[in-house]
């Protein structure tokens, strides 16, 4: 889940993103699990429509708050990732201001590293990719 909050001028849009999601265990290293990551995001996108609609491209950095377990204790660890991202997709607009924006992201954690939880130890991904739909509504100023 996520939200956002965005200012355009011409085709370009500044854009802060606060988002959390929750890694599926089978994409998680043995004995994992819940690895859950609080996302802040800031984002430049270039959009090719008129009216911040059709195709748009865009890029810039998070700051990922993650926290991960492991079946064989209760304890947890907590680690920030700088991650660049950069990502596109296509806003419709289907009616006045409402749209549904399919997108797609890579993103690059910039301090990828090693955490421990006893004696377990897991890697983030080097890079990660996503898929999601917005749906949403945007205002004229």
């Amino acid at each position: 889940m996520a939200g956002q909050v965005w200012v355009g001028i011409d085709h370009l849009r500044l854009r802060m993103v606060g988002a959390r999601t929750f890694m599926p265990k089978f994409m998680l290293s043995e004995g994992f699990e819940k690895q859950d990551t609080t996302v802040l995001a800031f984002l430049v996108d270039y959009c090719f429509g008129d009216h911040f609609d059709s195709w748009w491209i865009g890029t810039g950095f998070e700051l990922w708050f993650n926290e991960i377990s492991h079946e064989g204790t209760r304890d947890t660890a907590a680690w920030t990732s700088g991650v660049w991202t950069l990502g596109g997709g296509y806003i419709w607009r289907f009616w006045r201001n409402v749209f549904l924006d399919p997108w797609i992201a890579m993103h690059v954690p910039l301090n990828n590293k090693e955490v421990t939880i006893g004696e377990w130890s897991y890697t983030p991904w080097p890079v990660s990719a996503e898929i999601s739909l917005k749906i949403g509504v945007f205002f004229d100023l």
